[in-house]
């Protein structure tokens, strides 16, 4: 059962780190098209909402959700430290922002590698607590 859960969340982790990837790679005004997509939806429900607040919003909410499953990959592999997935996390964000640097239109910024960092680190603290609550 162990390695079932072990592949389960590698894989989920390597398919979403594919798709965080793969948006670096769109160009800029296809990720911007993207966003304002998104943005006209989500103003349904906040109209505060602006393009600046959603696109740094949605680094949040990417590396908390890659944080999340690679601690849960590291969980159950074995000397389980929060360290590993923060570091890999972190590799990801500056890989991201890196790959942005070659694509018309796009900029790399270190602002964004803190907020994928943050969101990373909660994710990690949400599945470490779980899997602390699980093992009681």
């Amino acid at each position: 059962m162990r390695h079932y859960k072990f592949r389960t969340f590698l894989i989920l982790t390597l398919l979403w780190l594919a798709i965080v990837l793969l948006q670096a790679f769109l160009p800029g005004d296809a990720s911007y098209a993207e966003s304002n997509g998104v943005l006209a939806l989500a103003q349904v429900v906040f109209p505060w909402l602006t393009h600046n607040a959603l696109r740094h919003a949605a680094h949040v909410i990417e590396y908390f959700l890659l944080g999340f499953l690679l601690t849960g990959t590291f969980c159950y592999a074995r000397r389980f430290t929060i360290f590993k997935p923060m570091f890999f996390s972190l590799l990801a964000a500056v890989c991201d922002e890196s790959i942005k640097i070659f694509v018309i239109d796009r900029t790399a910024q270190l602002s964004d590698v803190w907020l994928d960092g943050a969101g990373a680190l909660a994710g990690i603290l949400l599945m470490w607590l779980i899997s602390a609550i699980k093992k009681r």
